[in-house]
């Protein structure tokens, strides 16, 4: 009886729904789905009674959530003791970005985060804008990086605008349609949504912001997008566009990040590029926040030096992310 398990269970249990569960747990449906099956073939018994549109706790999938949460609380109560024991309890700051961003933004900044502050333990925890801000405002994370729009018990402090771009497949038979000149300030040309209107899109989870942007764009242009493939990760929905598979709205980090060899055609999604403001969000009551200034000012300064480095003149973090 792992206490991972435990945990599954009782997430399951909470939401009423494996896709909410695994959502949450930031792991997949069916690795979800398989955990609970060992389990239940481990105690004999069903853990839930499985109906139409929600899912029934068993008499014994209720004494794992009950008997579950008291081993949790022992877990915990375990670690706050052992914590106890050290001379120096270290502080520990909760940090949630996107992977992306964790790779494109974080790494360097937390290096000289923990070098003014070496007595901070940092946890990293995956998710984006939407469940990222509920995890703020539970106070469950301290800060994260995250999109607007933002909740309205967070304190957004801006660190960079950046541009959305439309990738489409480099074999498509759109690209002898679509403009090839580039737009004013920028090398990316920009694109004709109308003329994409009978093509497959990569979509995006409703709460994803990213979706948000697609749809609002897209009925701009007067259609709604359709598909055949969902996705959560921007890279991963731009790899699929490099197979042929659709065209997708990506970040300018995740343009800058993939390799120049499998890397689609970007287009702006309008004259000027289409922006979005990056912030890192705090809790509002958290106003004497040494670390949240701190790590505003370590990432802004981090952008800053990105903007200057020649080695981006042709990418589109160069033309994509503009200062704040």
């Amino acid at each position: 009886m792992r206490l991972s398990t435990i945990r599954y269970v009782i997430c399951i249990a909470e939401t009423g729904s494996f896709t909410q569960a695994a959502s949450q747990l930031f792991v997949s449906q069916p690795a979800l789905s398989q955990a609970i099956q060992r389990f239940e073939q481990e105690i004999g018994q069903p853990l839930f009674i499985r109906e139409k549109n929600r899912l029934r706790l068993t008499e014994a999938g209720q004494i794992v959530v009950d008997e579950g949460r008291k081993m949790l609380d022992i877990e915990r109560h375990a670690y706050a003791r052992l914590d106890d024991l050290k001379e120096i309890k270290p502080r520990i700051v909760h940090i949630g970005s996107a992977s992306t961003y964790q790779r494109f933004f974080l790494a360097e900044t937390l290096t000289r985060l923990q070098i003014l502050y070496p007595d901070i333990h940092i946890h990293i925890r995956d998710g984006f804008s939407h469940s990222l801000n509920g995890m703020v405002e539970s106070g469950e994370i301290e800060y994260a990086l995250a999109f607007e729009p933002f909740g309205g018990q967070v304190k957004a402090c801006p660190i960079v605008r950046e541009e959305v771009f439309l990738a489409v497949p480099p074999a498509s038979g759109l690209l002898s349609r679509l403009s090839s000149v580039p737009d004013e300030d920028s090398e990316y040309p920009v694109a004709d949504l109308g003329l994409c209107r009978n093509e497959p899109f990569i979509l995006y989870p409703d709460t994803r912001r990213m979706q948000s942007v697609l749809m609002a764009e897209t009925g701009r242009a007067g259609f709604t997008p359709s598909g055949a493939i969902t996705g959560y990760s921007t890279e991963v929905a731009n790899a699929m566009v490099f197979q042929g598979l659709g065209l997708a709205f990506v970040p300018a980090v995740t343009a800058l990040m993939c390799p120049r060899e499998v890397r689609p055609r970007y287009f702006r999604l309008r004259p000027g590029g289409y922006f979005r403001m990056l912030a890192l969000i705090s809790r509002s009551q958290d106003d004497q926040d040494d670390i949240s200034d701190t790590l505003v000012r370590l990432l802004r300064e981090h952008v800053m030096k990105m903007l200057t480095r020649r080695a981006f003149s042709g990418d589109p973090m160069r033309t994509g992310i503009r200062r704040p």
